[in-house]
């Protein structure tokens, strides 16, 4: 009796050790059954493609450009994905690019990404929330546009942070946090203020071309590489 509960112990903890785990295909099922997807502390095993959904169309006008639209919500907090996520990506040694767009709100909390994270190119019509996340490798939100209310706040960039051509038109936060390579919001647009208090930008920062409405706040900022600036002057003016 004593050796059957043993392994039956055995079999309670590898079950519950599997229940830790998803498969990013099993995601993907969910979006396009039109369920919202809510994962907490769960591993997501493969990369999550949000570009490869049922609804994936031909851009009109376009014969190489293709999008997909994710139309339920998306939440993770303390989640960790093992491999790329994508939300953008063209093909090698090919014309054919493939994109998402986000109708409904998107958050990630207290999550891991450990290998490249890229939503260029993505339009999100609601919230988005990215806070107290870690991206290992580069985060590409290069051209994305974002409808409503973002926040970065307390995110660590390990790598590359691209924001070049993207466009905020609601407030977005990104206080405390934390770029440890090189960060471009070159020709980025914030439409609506922008709070960068606390943040610690440790290496090369590009603020070139910026345009900006509303207030843009500084305060406690660290700047350890070269600021640049040409063309907006995001600094002088900010409070």
């Amino acid at each position: 009796m004593k050796t059957l509960l043993i392994i039956l112990g055995i079999v309670f903890s590898l079950n519950l050790s599997a229940e830790k785990n998803i498969d990013a295909e099993e995601i993907i099922n969910m979006i396009d059954r039109g369920q919202a997807v809510n994962l907490e502390g769960m591993k997501i095993e493969g990369i999550l493609d949000l570009t490869d959904l049922k609804n994936r169309q031909r851009e009109r006008g376009n014969k190489d450009s293709y999008f997909s639209t994710v139309d339920v919500e998306l939440t993770f907090v303390d989640c960790t994905f093992s491999d790329e996520v994508l939300a953008f990506y063209c093909e090698d040694f090919s014309d054919e690019c493939y994109r998402a767009d986000f109708k409904e709100s998107v958050t990630f909390i207290g999550c891991n990404f450990q290998d490249e994270t890229s939503f260029k190119y993505s339009e999100f019509s609601e919230e988005v929330v990215f806070n107290n996340n870690t991206f290992t490798h580069e985060a590409n939100f290069k051209y994305s546009k974002f409808r409503s209310e973002t926040s970065f706040l307390g995110c660590h960039f390990e790598d590359e942070a691209n924001f070049k051509y993207t466009e905020f038109s609601g407030f977005v936060n990104f206080h405390e946090g934390q770029f440890m390579d090189e960060a471009s919001f070159k020709y980025t647009k914030f439409h609506n203020g922008a709070m960068f208090s606390n943040v610690h930008f440790h290496e090369e920062v590009d603020f070139k071309y910026t345009k900006y409405s509303g207030d843009v706040g500084f305060e406690g900022a660290q700047f350890d590489g070269e600021v640049d600036q040409k063309y907006s002057h995001i600094l002088q003016n900010s409070k």
